[in-house]
């Protein structure tokens, strides 16, 4: 998906037009699980500028000085890694991994600071998701859109009283008339129950079930 924010970006309007082609082309073929592909000129132009005569290699240069792409060395071999892919992708069913992962201890080949890094390596373990997600999605009945209700759970990030006052009233609810009438037709999204914050108003009606039983 290309994001409408693309055409208001201020580095991207520095670069010229094939170079603005070239960044799209690669959002389309590098690995969707961790957003690189090989240093491999001849075979990007072929994927993106297959009947062009273009020179791909200073296209490519122009996307690494606004700081778009990224170089890097994995086992004597160079690949790039597109710094904004998972800012604006959520990929729900990644292909199988081809290329090596972008991590901070790589050996960069560009101009970048640590502090460049440092952030590449905390937007890595965000995109990771949160530790108790999965503990989470495994109490949860309704499992739809697990991504999604992962990036709602990392925005949340709740530390662990939060953490078990929403699994007492998760499990609570999961005992409610509502949420057992007509096989869980009641039952909001994980993503939803999240974002409203459900654990908290839902419980009134929760202690009402019991104290009718």
């Amino acid at each position: 998906m290309l994001n409408p924010e693309f055409w208001l970006d201020e580095e991207i309007a520095k670069l010229s037009p094939r170079a603005r082609l070239l960044y799209m082309g690669l959002w389309g073929i590098c690995d969707d699980n961790y957003a690189t592909l090989p240093n491999m000129p001849g075979w990007i132009k072929a994927q993106i500028f297959p009947y062009e005569k273009i020179d791909i290699e200073k296209l490519l240069k122009e996307l690494q000085e606004v700081g778009k792409i990224i170089i890097f060395k994995f086992e004597d071999k160079e690949y790039w890694f597109l710094k904004n892919f998972f800012k604006y992708q959520h990929v729900e069913r990644p292909s199988k991994a081809k290329y090596p992962e972008f991590k901070a201890d790589c050996q960069v080949l560009g101009e970048y600071s640590v502090s460049t890094l440092a952030e590449e390596k905390r937007r890595e373990e965000k995109r990771k998701g949160h530790p108790l997600f999965e503990r989470f999605w495994e109490e949860y009945p309704n499992k739809v859109k697990k991504q999604v209700a992962l990036k709602a759970f990392t925005n949340l990030n709740p530390d662990g009283e939060l953490f078990k006052k929403m699994i007492v009233s998760l499990e609570a609810q999961k005992q409610s008339k509502q949420w057992k009438e007509e096989n869980g037709k009641f039952i909001p999204h994980p993503t939803t129950w999240l974002n409203q914050r459900r654990w908290e108003d839902e419980l009134k009606v929760v202690k009402q079930d019991w104290q009718s039983n």
